[in-house]
């Protein structure tokens, strides 16, 4: 299976890295294929619902890396998995920007079948607006959700290594056909 994990935070090495590697970990040793996207380094424009992505061209007006490369592999993507921390109760801009741009291709088809979503947070209890968003998506979008693991009381980069939830995290990628 071809896996693209969409990371949402600009910090290597820190928690959300740590979740996303973990489950990348689990995944390829099931034999799955994995490509990642950090978001933060991606230049993507935001949608600005002009609708030419609808029209007869069914392509975005914009012409950055979501137009290009991005799409390109999302199109050959079988499993997308999001990998972020909470900022202010959602996720942070630039995976927005990316989750915005998913827009583009809501009736066209999607190669994508299911996901799942790695969050972490300073607070217990700040999850549930990103993932309310997170599920709406995937109903909206016929994709399977194969788990949701949010991982709170993060202090400090890289904080997550010491939660003993981390273990769902290798166990959820490693459940992970090819």
């Amino acid at each position: 299976m071809n896996i693209l994990i969409l990371i949402g935070s600009p910090r290597a090495n820190g928690s959300t890295e740590v979740m996303a590697n973990t489950f990348r970990r689990g995944a390829e040793e099931r034999g799955n294929k994995i490509a990642v996207i950090k978001a933060y380094d991606a230049k993507v424009a935001p949608c600005i619902d002009c609708g030419r992505c609808k029209d007869k061209i069914g392509s975005c007006i914009h012409r950055d890396d979501m137009s290009g490369g991005l799409m390109r592999l999302i199109d050959d993507t079988d499993m997308l998995v999001i990998a972020s921390p909470v900022y202010w109760w959602g996720f942070p801009a630039p995976l927005k920007l990316i989750i915005d741009r998913l827009y583009a291709k809501e009736r066209k088809s999607f190669k994508v079948s299911s996901s799942a979503l790695l969050m972490n947070a300073y607070d217990e209890d700040a999850f549930e607006p990103a993932v309310g968003q997170y599920i709406r998506i995937c109903e909206h979008l016929n994709w399977g959700i194969a788990g949701i693991i949010t991982i709170g009381g993060i202090r400090e980069k890289g904080g997550v290594k010491k939660s003993e939830r981390l273990g769902e995290v290798y166990t959820l990628g490693k459940s992970i056909r090819p």
